[in-house]
């Protein structure tokens, strides 16, 4: 079971979504931060992701690009 909470304030321009699983701390940490696992449960099913970059850093960047059957990219 998971618990998800999403603060977004008005006037603010961010989103807070603070998520809890029943899950070992650091099989979570590995399914966000490893590049071979994130297309696994990245975004919707009919949608091909892959991970163009990711730097697991402060600071880091990341790129994900999504495809769909007709070959239109919606990258992240």
């Amino acid at each position: 079971m998971s618990k998800t909470n999403i603060i977004a304030e008005p006037g603010k321009q961010e989103i807070v979504i603070t998520r809890v699983f029943d899950a070992p701390r650091e099989l979570v940490f590995k399914t966000i931060t490893d590049p071979s696992l994130v297309p696994q449960w990245w975004g919707p099913k009919r949608f091909t992701t892959t991970v163009d970059k990711m730097e697991v850093r402060p600071g880091g960047q990341w790129r994900f690009v999504q495809r769909d059957a007709d070959g239109n990219e919606h990258a992240f």
